[in-house]
């Protein structure tokens, strides 16, 4: 954890350098949303992941958080891009992020923040604390990089939002790599009676999960709602990069 911050605070010098606060701002704007949205989109459900006695029923439960994961994706670019088409008046700077590609890559962030969720509950049934460990280090690295590179190219802040797109999605692809090289995943498919027995099992998961996870979330996160509201997206640039800078110090202590 510690070495994945040295790699996120290390690359700011450089990062403030080529993208504005603004784009900061927008980029903190994203991350909210996506994270709340996560929220709803994992359901409770990679908790069952621990909770399962049963390893095929653990298994069943990693599927199930995918495939709710896939159908709050699709239901809420749906919503983004029926919001990008309805509103006239853009003068929030929330709207940013009803355009299209915003749609696509909010998506994209969303299904990646809950299949490393999922996948990394696994690995803490399983005990692989080190190949965590590794997979933050190595996620850290591929988001500065790929930060670095489009904002480099002119991708403005398309360039931070796609980075942490990139990024997560090697957290994803890394953390899923490592379960099938410890050998800790099965290699067969859990059946679709195992999918909806688990699903069954836990339905109550999505009830009482995703509320207090919002409210929780919500909390957090209402800082920025009103900054953005009432002190301009500048603002939320400049707090987005104070809270970054104070990940290192709070990695340390925690």
């Amino acid at each position: 954890t510690v070495l994945a911050q040295l790699v996120n605070v290390g690359s700011m010098p450089l990062l403030t350098r080529i993208y504005t606060r603004r784009e900061y701002g927008v980029f903190t704007l994203f991350m909210t949303l996506t994270v709340i949205a996560s929220i709803v989109a994992g359901g409770g459900y990679p908790f069952a992941i621990l909770s399962e006695k049963h390893e095929d029923s653990a298994w069943g439960s990693l599927f199930v958080s995918l495939l709710w994961a896939i159908v709050c994706v699709i239901v809420m670019t749906v919503v983004i891009l029926t919001l990008n088409a309805v509103i006239t008046d853009r003068s929030s700077e929330w709207l940013i992020l009803c355009q299209p590609s915003f749609a696509f890559l909010c998506g994209a962030m969303v299904f990646f923040l809950v299949f490393y969720n999922a996948l990394y509950y696994w690995l803490v049934r399983h005990g692989s604390y080190a190949a965590l460990s590794r997979n933050r280090v190595v996620g850290a690295l591929v988001v500065a990089i790929a930060s670095l590179l489009l904002g480099w190219f002119g991708a403005g802040i398309y360039g931070l939002v796609a980075g942490a797109v990139i990024g997560r999605a090697a957290y994803s692809l890394h953390i899923a790599r490592q379960a099938f090289k410890l050998k800790l995943v099965p290699t067969c498919w859990p059946g679709w009676s195992t999918v909806f027995r688990t699903a069954f099992e836990n339905r109550q998961n999505p009830v009482f999960l995703i509320p207090s996870g919002l409210i929780r979330r919500f909390a957090s996160e209402i800082h920025v709602i009103f900054l953005s509201s009432f002190a301009g997206i500048e603002m939320v640039g400049a707090l987005g990069l104070c809270r970054q800078s104070l990940s290192m110090p709070s990695a340390l202590l925690g």
